[in-house]
């Protein structure tokens, strides 16, 4: 989902809009909008909103509001993330012309009989009014034709405000991200600011080499003590650069709404906010949330790195209501799923409360996936340092795949927990292809 900006500037009883009539195969030819754009890495909304307005009207804004969060979802389209903002004070000169369209003061009670998106009316309307907290989900088809207005959290005047009519609706359709509170997308933001501030080219290039299949744009390189360093601000609730939104945090172990609200709007456009998620659900102390949170999460999850970085610690204390989830997830078929509960399995129930149903659970899995036969040779490695009696008999019969079996061994061999009477026991079962 990419961020933009979009603004209104009031002048008295008129309102400054563009006509976008300039450039060719323009997505907006022919409409009348307020001005703005895509943010530049690194900015957040009112770096974004200062700058398209001065670049495209030579305006300098002096007094503005953030007046609501837009999310635009099409058939076509990239999802967007629209910061409305309201300026009712500016300085410097408007320019005659614009590369985007022509710029023209309209009164305000002609604004919304002149040509635009048809889902544009839906918070114009409200923002003419001076209303606030306008949070709305506006949808296309893939012929730019509307679909649906969902309309809920941030203002009830908002809300007020939706025309009525079976296209306009209270309730997301089923499916859809979580249409979350403008707080929280001011998080989201400010999360995204701090991460590019953080970013190294270098240590992004060295990073994507041990991740492959991560995808280039999704990676800009933060190092893991800044990542943590983060959740650790977002969990405590001291992040700054939003004044009181950010301050909203969590508090003696327990998240706030508008964390909530950042941890549910998933999917997440970098591999640094994966991360960072994996972190903050580490470190809760709810386990029914913590449980919640992590299996809206793992659907995800897309690399070996975020998946082995998640690792609750409240799950230690609630093994008993952990193992059916653990079952499930192994069962799933979903590669990062089945890692995680593997993983799950050898970090929860390889010492206290140990049963060999454990080992059959996870020699059972069968998977043309490197990423899930590598941890189940790491579960036998560790079974193997742990469990020896229990977990020797999975390797002399030959339960796992010729390549999980070899590199259950490899990894019990290099391990300093296995003697090396047993690493020499280990190393004549190796398997050679045939077998």
């Amino acid at each position: 989902m990419k961020n933009t900006t979009l603004v209104y500037i009031e002048r008295g009883d008129e309102l400054l809009l563009m006509n976008r009539n300039r450039k060719k195969n323009d997505l907006n030819e022919g409409k009348w909008i307020g001005v703005g754009g895509k943010f530049e890495p690194g900015e957040g909304p009112e770096e974004c909103m200062l700058r398209e307005v001065l670049e495209e009207t030579g305006l300098i804004p002096a007094d503005w509001e953030l007046a609501g969060v837009i999310d635009f979802v099409s058939d076509r389209w990239e999802d967007e993330r629209m910061f409305l903002y309201r300026v009712t004070a500016f300085g410097g000169s408007l320019r005659d012309e614009s590369g985007e369209g022509s710029l023209e003061w309209v009164p305000k009670d002609r604004a919304l009989e002149l040509p635009m998106w048809e889902g544009d009316r839906y918070f114009l309307t409200p923002l003419l009014e001076g209303k606030t907290g306008i949070r709305l989900r506006v949808s296309y088809d893939a012929d730019g034709r509307l679909k649906s207005v969902e309309g809920r959290e941030g203002s009830e005047a908002a809300s007020g405000s939706l025309p009525s009519g079976p296209i306009c609706s209270a309730t997301a359709h089923a499916g859809a991200r979580p249409l979350i509170s403008i707080d929280s997308a001011l998080i989201g933001c400010e999360i995204r600011k701090r991460l590019y501030a953080a970013r190294d080219a270098a240590y992004r290039d060295f990073q994507a080499k041990l991740i492959p299949g991560e995808h280039p744009w999704s990676m800009i390189g933060v190092r893991t003590p800044e990542l943590r360093k983060l959740a650790k601000e977002l969990l405590k609730g001291t992040l700054s650069g939003c004044g009181e939104t950010a301050a909203r945090g969590a508090k003696n172990g327990e998240l706030s709404e508008v964390l909530l609200g950042w941890l549910s709007d998933l999917p997440h456009a970098l591999f640094e906010e994966n991360q960072m998620h994996a972190f903050i659900l580490s470190e809760m102390k709810d386990f029914g949330l913590c449980m919640e949170l992590t299996e809206g999460f793992l659907p995800y999850i897309d690399n070996w790195a975020t998946c082995d970085q998640l690792s609750p610690k409240v799950f230690k204390k609630h093994r008993a209501e952990l193992l059916p989830r653990i079952r499930a997830w192994i069962a799933s078929g979903e590669t990062y799923s089945v890692r995680f509960g593997i993983g799950m399995l050898m970090q929860h129930f390889l010492d206290d409360g140990f049963s060999t149903e454990y080992l059959e659970l996870a020699a059972s899995v069968r998977s043309d996936e490197y990423y899930v036969n590598m941890m189940t040779a790491w579960y036998f490695a560790t079974a193997l340092a742990k469990q020896w009696d229990a977990a020797l008999p999975f390797i002399e019969g030959r339960r796992l795949d010729r390549w999980t079996h070899n590199k259950a061994i490899q990894k019990a061999v290099e391990s300093y927990r296995i003697t090396d009477g047993q690493k020499e026991l280990l190393k004549a079962m190796r398997r050679r292809a045939e077998q």
